[in-house]
């Protein structure tokens, strides 16, 4: 065999593995980051609302750090992660609990979706702030049979 045949077909062995290895590692990074939430709650378009980009959130089990998307509005809560990850739109009735959590070693947020439980959203205390009167609205209505 030629030297130059076996370089190429070589170089194209390693380059389709890496990219079947990359490929991988987006499907489960996928099923990690809240494919749940994106099934039971797709957004199909950013909604009206107080919106923060470059946060840093967690969507499951996956970190999005300085890279996520949140829209805070009387219609839900939106979120969309950097690569892995659909938009969502959780609307506030299915924010079932929130608890105390951790991102990169620093205190958080960690809000239960749905019930049964889908998936879990984890952000900073100061992004959740502006969270609370609509979740305190929904728990309101909840609490009358209202809504």
């Amino acid at each position: 065999m030629d030297i130059a045949i076996f370089v190429v077909v070589l170089v194209a062995s390693v380059l389709g593995g890496a990219g079947l290895v990359i490929w991988l590692v987006l499907k489960i990074l996928r099923g990690l980051g809240g494919n749940s939430l994106a099934r039971g709650y797709a957004a199909a378009a950013e909604p009206p609302g107080r919106r923060f980009t470059g946060q840093t959130i967690a969507i499951g089990a996956v970190r999005h750090r300085l890279s996520g998307t949140v829209v805070i509005g009387p219609a839900g809560l939106y979120v969309r992660g950097a690569i892995v990850s659909r938009p969502a739109l959780i609307p506030w009735p299915d924010v079932r609990s929130a608890r105390d959590s951790r991102i990169f070693q620093r205190q958080a947020v960690e809000l239960l979706i749905g019930s049964p439980e889908v998936g879990t959203i984890t952000v900073y205390p100061d992004l959740f702030e502006p969270m609370r009167p609509y979740l305190a609205e929904a728990a309101r209505q909840a609490g009358t049979g209202q809504g």
